[in-house]
């Protein structure tokens, strides 16, 4: 699932806060962030803060749980 281009980041990490399971933020270059994570949350934020405009567009949300997937839909969009 893509993270939709306008998404509130800090709105969308709170939610992830509320998720059962992980939720994961990867890349196509093979990172992964965990953004149950306090650290992989900062890493995520300062990477879309940076004028580096392909992190968000090239990365993909994975969530572990069927459940968390249903709360951050208006976040995200099917790929």
């Amino acid at each position: 699932m893509k993270l939709k281009k306008d998404a509130n980041l800090p709105d969308f990490l709170r939610t992830v806060a509320q998720c059962k399971d992980d939720v994961y933020f990867k890349t196509t270059q093979g990172d992964v962030l965990n953004l149950k994570s306090e650290l992989s949350k900062y890493i995520f934020l300062a990477a879309a803060a940076s004028p580096m405009d392909s992190f968000l567009p090239l990365g993909y949300i994975e969530c572990t749980g069927k459940e968390d997937e249903e709360l951050l839909n208006e976040y995200i969009c099917q790929m």
